[in-house]
C-alpha cells in the first residue's frame, strides 16, 4: 500500500514537472493571474465580442492571452495546424461486455487520459452506424461538455475506438506540431483559460468547432516539444504502475478505502477538479473487486436543484449498488 502511494505521489510530481517544464521552455515567467472581484470593460469591447456576461471580461483571461503572445516562440491559431476536425457520433448504441471500445467524456481521468480497461464497449454489429466516429492513433479528442476543453491524446491502446458526440476529434499536421505536445498545452493553464473564457457564462456552455480553431497555440521547436512529452510520459507510466500495484497487493486486511460521492450535478458545481462521479464509482468497484474493504460517504447532501434533488440522490445510490455493495454505505 505504501509503495503504491509513493508511486502515486511521484507520478503527481512528474506531471507537475511536465507542466512547469512547458512554461519554462516556452519562456512564460508570470503565471500568477489577477483574480479581481470587480473589473470593467468598454462598450466598444462588448460590441466587438457580443458577449454580455461579466465573466468573459475578467482580467485573468487577457493576461493569459498576453502570456501566450509574449512567448519566445511563435503562436498560431489551432485551425492552422489541423488537417481534420469533427464531432463524435450521436447514435444511441447498445453496450456489451466485449466488443469495440466506446469513449465518453466521463471516462477522462485526472491525467487527462482514458484507461482502456475501465471503458464501455459496444457490439460489433453497431459498427456500420458509427464507422465515421472511429479514432485513430495520434489523434486528439477534446471534450465539449462537462469539464470543457480536456484534451485526450490517443495512443496505441485506444486506437480504433468509437468516440461519442460530447467529444470533438482533431487530426493535426505532424510536420507542424506533435499531437501529444498539443494535448499537454491544451490541458495547461495556457490552454484551459482560453476554452474557459469562450464557454463560461455563455448561453450554450459547450465548445464548438470555431472556438477550437481559434485557440492560440505556442509552437516551440520539435526538440522542445519532444522533451516536454518525454517528461509527461514518465509521469503517466509511474501513475499506471502505482494503480496496477495497488490492485495486485495480496493482503488487504489493514486497509480501508473510502470514497466521497455526491450527485453528478452537485459534483460538477462544487467539486471542481475532481474525477467525475461515475469514474469514482468505477474506481471504488475496482478496489472492492481487488479485495479491499470499500466504503462510500455521501456528504454533504445538498438540496440542489430544488426541484429534483431527492430523486438525484436516489439515482446516485442506485448507481452505486448496481456496481457493487460497499461495506458501509
Amino acid at each position: 500500500m505504501k509503495e503504491a502511494y509513493e508511486k502515486k505521489k511521484l507520478a503527481d510530481l512528474k506531471y507537475s514537472e511536465a507542466e512547469q517544464l512547458l512554461y519554462k521552455e516556452l519562456g512564460i515567467e508570470k503565471l500568477e493571474l489577477t483574480r479581481e472581484k470587480t473589473f470593467e470593460t468598454t462598450f466598444f469591447e462588448i460590441e466587438k465580442t457580443m458577449r454580455f456576461d461579466s465573466e468573459y471580461y475578467q482580467l485573468k483571461y487577457d493576461q493569459n492571452i498576453e502570456n501566450v503572445r509574449n512567448s519566445k516562440f511563435k503562436n498560431v491559431k489551432l485551425g492552422t495546424l489541423i488537417e481534420g476536425i469533427k464531432y463524435g457520433t450521436s447514435e444511441k448504441v447498445d453496450y456489451s461486455e466485449s466488443g469495440i471500445p466506446f469513449l465518453r467524456v466521463t471516462d477522462i481521468n485526472s491525467f487527462n487520459t482514458i484507461d482502456i480497461e475501465d471503458i464501455k464497449r459496444i457490439p460489433e454489429y453497431e459498427l456500420p452506424r458509427v464507422k465515421n466516429a472511429i479514432i485513430r492513433e495520434r489523434e486528439v479528442l477534446i471534450s465539449r461538455t462537462g469539464t470543457i476543453g480536456c484534451a485526450v491524446y490517443i495512443d496505441g491502446g485506444l486506437k480504433n475506438s468509437v468516440f461519442g458526440s460530447y467529444f470533438i476529434k482533431i487530426k493535426v499536421d505532424e510536420s507542424k506540431i506533435n499531437p501529444l505536445y498539443l494535448s499537454i498545452f491544451l490541458n495547461s493553464q495556457l490552454g484551459r483559460l482560453q476554452t474557459e473564457r469562450d464557454t463560461s457564462g455563455a448561453i450554450q456552455t459547450n465548445i464548438t468547432l470555431p472556438i477550437i480553431k481559434s485557440l492560440r497555440i505556442i509552437v516551440p521547436d520539435t526538440e522542445i516539444q519532444d522533451k516536454i512529452c518525454d517528461v509527461y510520459m514518465d509521469a503517466l507510466q509511474i501513475r499506471n504502475a502505482s494503480r496496477k500495484h495497488l490492485l495486485e497487493i495480496e493482503k488487504h486486511n489493514q486497509a480501508i478505502i473510502s470514497f466521497s460521492l455526491n450527485t453528478p450535478e452537485n459534483a460538477e458545481r462544487w467539486e471542481i477538479g475532481t474525477a467525475p462521479v461515475a469514474k469514482r464509482i468505477e474506481a471504488a468497484k475496482a478496489i472492492c473487486d481487488a479485495g479491499y474493504e470499500t466504503r462510500i460517504r455521501i456528504d454533504p447532501m445538498i438540496p440542489f436543484p430544488e426541484s429534483k434533488w431527492e430523486e438525484d440522490y436516489k439515482e446516485l445510490i442506485d448507481q452505486i449498488f448496481s456496481k457493487f455493495t460497499p461495506e458501509r454505505p
